[in-house]
């Protein structure tokens, strides 16, 4: 999966304590599923959750709604472009910790296309 790291990479740009404390960031993945064609070809699309956990976060939401956004429009445009995909494919949950910090948990929608070609060894 290329998708999570890639989405790390754009958190740690756009919010630079990241790159300082990379044990407040968590990016994994949940609720994965694969869907094969059934044809002769063994590619297969992965379907998953991203979950990015940022912990004591004293910056701006808005710079990590940004990185999310940014991310998105390259490599799952159908979160800002497709309108049913985009009322549920970003939701957040956050804990005010005090008036300064919040934890944050973003879960974000994402598929991968595995394209496998085997060639003939004939």
């Amino acid at each position: 999966m290329l998708k999570p790291n890639l989405l790390r990479e754009i958190l740690v740009k756009f919010a630079p304590d990241f790159k300082q404390n990379p044990e407040l960031l968590e990016v994994y993945v949940t609720s994965g599923n694969i869907q094969s064609t059934g044809t002769a070809s063994v590619s297969y699309l992965t379907e998953y959750e991203i979950n990015v956990f940022a912990m004591d976060f004293s910056g701006e939401l808005d710079h990590l709604i940004l990185a999310i956004l940014t991310w998105a429009k390259k490599h799952q445009p159908d979160l800002l472009f497709n309108p049913d995909k985009r009322k549920s494919g970003i939701r957040f949950d956050a804990d005010i910790l005090d008036s300064e910090k919040i934890d944050v948990l973003f879960t974000i929608k994402a598929t991968e296309r595995v394209v496998i070609k085997i060639e003939d060894e004939t």
